[in-house]
């Protein structure tokens, strides 16, 4: 009875994934209709001016906390139920929207099928991809960030300054977004070096499925790598353990937390590595619907 069982089941798994298989292949089969975008330029406009009010914004908080000075002092008229160090997040959040929209109008070639919601692959962007040479230059914009929110207050606190405690609340979190932006763009070169290097192969319906919701519609190699390049990017912070002052970063916990840097960093790099095996031509993403 228990052999009859496992063989229905078997019979039945395999049943739905020939389903889903035929449902994939039909949809593919569906024409896709290419749709004219936005222009650009008013999203590089807007989020231009939100990044530099955003930077504004982060600069003045650091020289601040970093002449021992409280963010809650600085700005009197915000509402004691919100965190002051909080504000740049918000110009920033929509300025990451608006320049990621206007880059993708840009670049991108916008595909739209009419499917079920259920079924993954409704929408197609083809970008133009950037040559090897720009993306690397671009790499060095996140890590500036970092350096100026992570590398240089440091510096100062080991040359004998006294900054207040909110400069490394504010190093933690916005050096860490730097650094785990730094890690995606690091990512991205990966599986570009891969794409180059991929050779045509055979592989099962089953793990062109896989690739294709973890590297083109997911991307979780950028996720990996985000949290890879942020974990690493705040270690330098417990180097400010010194002359009495203290960081969020204890000295104790940084082989822990960079084992885990590393870890993270091995899997992004094997899921980049592996990405060509989608199927699917570099640049291509498709929504989760």
């Amino acid at each position: 009875m228990g052999s009859r069982n496992s063989s229905r089941a078997k019979q039945s798994a395999a049943q739905r994934a020939a389903r889903r298989a035929r449902t994939e292949a039909v949809i593919r089969g569906r024409e896709a209709t290419a749709r004219r975008m936005p222009h650009p330029l008013p999203f590089f406009l807007v989020g231009g001016v939100l990044v530099a009010v955003a930077i504004v914004i982060l600069v003045m908080m650091v020289d601040y906390s970093l002449r021992g000075g409280y963010i809650d002092k600085m700005f009197p008229t915000v509402s004691a139920k919100e965190s002051r160090l909080s504000l740049p997040i918000g110009p920033l959040m929509f300025a990451g929207c608006a320049l990621f929209l206007g880059e993708m109008f840009r670049r991108g070639r916008w595909e739209f099928r009419d499917i079920e919601l259920r079924t993954a692959g409704m929408t197609t962007l083809k970008v133009r991809t950037l040559p090897l040479w720009l993306l690397t230059l671009w790499s060095l914009v996140p890590l500036a960030a970092w350096a100026i929110l992570v590398v240089v207050p440091v510096a100062f606190v080991r040359q004998g300054s006294d900054p207040s405690e909110d400069l490394w609340r504010i190093s933690m979190v916005y050096g860490f977004i730097a650094a785990g932006f730094w890690g995606i763009v690091v990512v991205s070169i990966v599986k570009r070096m891969s794409y180059a290097r991929a050779k045509v192969s055979t592989v099962g319906a089953g793990e062109l499925r896989f690739w294709r919701i973890a590297s083109v519609q997911w991307r979780i190699e950028s996720w990996f790598g985000f949290l890879a390049g942020g974990l690493a990017g705040v270690l330098p912070l417990a180097l400010a353990n010194v002359g009495g002052t203290t960081s969020p970063v204890e000295s104790d916990a940084v082989p822990t937390v960079a084992l885990i840097a590393v870890a993270l960093a091995i899997i992004a790099v094997a899921l980049a590595v592996a990405s060509p095996r989608s199927g699917y031509a570099e640049g291509v993403a498709e929504s989760v619907i």
